[in-house]
């Protein structure tokens, strides 16, 4: 019996340890979805506080923790006051000087011939 490409997507993603986890933990607990995780406090360090309880966060995608950077912190606030909460468009049709200008300095930084921010 041949399989759809659907199936054959499916049987190649089980190759994966990350993926196998993911359906092992949802085979133990169908009723929970991760997303139903909501988070009431961060700290610089990553802790967090879930549910009134203290924990470490291992899972962060913010790997250099620079989102409770001091410097990051007051950067985002100084592009708030001048450029609001959103640029006005999508990148698809416009970009704001301020990203073009982050994309020209991480290129430069990199030494590759362009980067991209989003």
């Amino acid at each position: 019996m041949t399989c759809s490409p659907m199936q054959n997507l499916a049987k190649v993603l089980r190759q994966n340890g990350m993926v196998r986890f993911v359906e092992h933990f949802a085979e133990l607990f169908p009723t929970h979805h991760l997303k139903d995780l909501i988070v009431d406090e961060v700290d610089p360090h990553r802790g967090m506080v879930v549910e009134g309880r203290r924990v470490i966060n291992f899972g962060s995608d913010s790997f250099l923790g620079l989102d409770q950077d001091e410097r990051v912190k007051e950067a985002v606030i100084r592009g708030i006051h001048r450029w609001g909460t959103h640029n006005g468009a999508s990148r698809a049709f416009s970009s704001v000087r301020a990203n073009a200008e982050a994309e020209d300095k991480l290129a430069r930084w990199l030494g590759t011939e362009a980067s991209l921010v989003s």
